[in-house]
């Protein structure tokens, strides 16, 4: 089996575009409240269905940050990615979940020297390969809206 290929595009203006290949049990993409806040972000949890149920991938996030605010300053980030594993969804059977959200102009999250997310970095408008084993790859395209 080949491993699965998850690719978010985030996009000026408009939601992002999210491509799931290689999924044999298919996949589910949720965009309601726990991952959108109109006000302030956009996001989504993809459920990739019977992929890693024995949880063989560590759960872990990471951070793009603005290239034009201090490196320690309390909030810099501009995308959040995230990997975990559905214990409570619509079949609580440890389905690998990626997760994503995207601030709008004028916010920040926190930035990763206050959570347990690896820095990315500013990122460069091109893809960016964030994990990859033989299980998944995991390719995000941040659009760097610099807001400093």
């Amino acid at each position: 089996m080949s491993a699965a290929v998850v690719r978010i595009e985030d996009q000026a203006e408009k939601a992002p575009a999210i491509e799931v290949l290689g999924a044999p049990g298919g996949h589910n993409i949720y965009v309601g409240p726990l991952v959108n806040n109109p006000a302030v972000e956009h996001g989504a949890l993809i459920n990739l269905l019977g992929i890693d149920q024995g949880c063989l991938i560590p759960e872990q996030g990471w951070r793009f940050v603005d290239p034009n605010l201090p490196e320690d300053a309390t909030r810099n980030a501009l995308h959040i990615i995230w990997i975990t594993h559905d214990r409570s969804g619509p079949f609580g059977n440890g389905d690998l979940q990626i997760g994503f959200n995207s601030i709008f102009l004028g916010n920040h999250y926190a930035n990763p020297i206050h959570t347990t997310d690896k820095n990315l970095g500013p990122g460069t408008n091109q893809w960016f390969t964030v994990y990859t084993d033989e299980t998944l790859v995991l390719l995000f395209k941040p659009f760097q809206k610099t807001q400093g």
